[in-house]
């Protein structure tokens, strides 16, 4: 009988991801709960219809994660930053889910972390919470009573069809930033990508108990981004570097600072220590080969200019 993996956060980028690779490359060894706030949006629907068992839960349910949870043997589990003073902090999402998992005898917790920027900074950026609390829940997690795994993706190559989507700016187009153009961070088209990465984990998670495989297609600067985004597209994009207080200025004020401090971090320390060793190291345990910054551009070039 096949085993039962739960993926959390089933219609969002990441457990989007993860569903899609794992129906591609491993649906015989795994049947597929996905949990979703809202079972009732076209995205749980269409799940649905794939064969997913689409589940209502909600982090700040604890009796519906553990339901959730019910006949689990693998949990793919990552938190979302809180929007509004109503949502529950990261660690709080993680904490439950982690807890549940242990309580309903789950065989395997594989969680989405990133870097702890405040310990690497040595408490100079102390409010990128959305880093620090996935790293603290990766600590919690290790103390647990559980078999455990970790991946840690890069900086999304989605998000130049969102937040750093380029804007008309005279006869061209420019992206706005606080980072330097030409820092280099580890980068990841998630959607083709990251549930790749996951299926790498699922399959010999005893190599990512104790540190996390590093999801990234390589190592990219905003110069790097702007370049291949001309060859691909032919559309000219420049880059207006901000300083951070102009930059923070235009973001929801519920995750300004987390977000602004996030790049300011990103400057003075990079992405993590060692990004580079940790991206060639990941590059060499896996069996395919990740779409570049370039391909990305060109496969959603209607998108970025829409």
């Amino acid at each position: 009988m096949s085993k039962l993996l739960v993926v959390f956060g089933a219609t969002g980028q990441l457990g989007g991801s993860v569903i899609s690779h794992v129906l591609k490359s491993l649906s015989g060894e795994y049947r597929i709960r996905g949990v979703t706030r809202d079972p009732t949006k076209a995205s749980a629907q269409a799940l649905g219809k794939l064969g997913v068992e689409v589940f209502k839960g909600d982090f700040s349910d604890a009796k519906s994660i553990k339901e959730a949870l019910k006949g689990a043997d693998v949990v793919f589990s990552m938190s979302v930053m809180p929007m509004d003073e109503n949502d529950i902090s990261e660690f709080e999402q993680g904490k439950a889910i982690a807890d549940a998992s242990v309580e309903q005898g789950v065989k395997l917790l594989i969680w989405q972390t990133l870097p702890y920027s405040k310990q690497i900074s040595n408490g100079k950026y102390s409010n990128v919470k959305h880093f620090d609390e996935k790293a603290q829940i990766q600590e919690y997690i290790q103390k647990l009573p559980i078999k455990s795994a970790f991946i840690l993706p890069g900086f999304f190559f989605e998000n130049f069809l969102t937040i750093f989507k380029p804007k008309p700016v005279g006869d061209g187009y420019a992206v706005f930033n606080t980072m330097k153009p030409d820092l280099k961070i580890p980068c990841i088209d998630v959607a083709n990508d990251f549930g790749q990465f996951f299926c790498t984990v699922v399959k010999s998670p005893e190599k990512y108990e104790k540190e996390p495989l590093y999801a990234a297609s390589g190592i990219y600067s905003f110069e790097d981004f702007l370049k291949d985004i001309h060859e691909s597209t032919g559309k000219r994009v420049d880059y207006i570097h901000m300083d951070a207080d102009k930059f923070k200025s235009f973001l929801p004020p519920s995750i300004a600072t987390d977000i602004t401090e996030m790049f300011e971090f990103y400057n003075d320390f990079g992405f993590c220590p060692d990004a580079d060793h940790n991206v060639s190291v990941a590059h060499s345990s896996i069996n395919f080969k990740p779409a570049t910054a370039k391909e990305f551009f060109k496969n959603n070039s209607s998108n970025i200019f829409d």
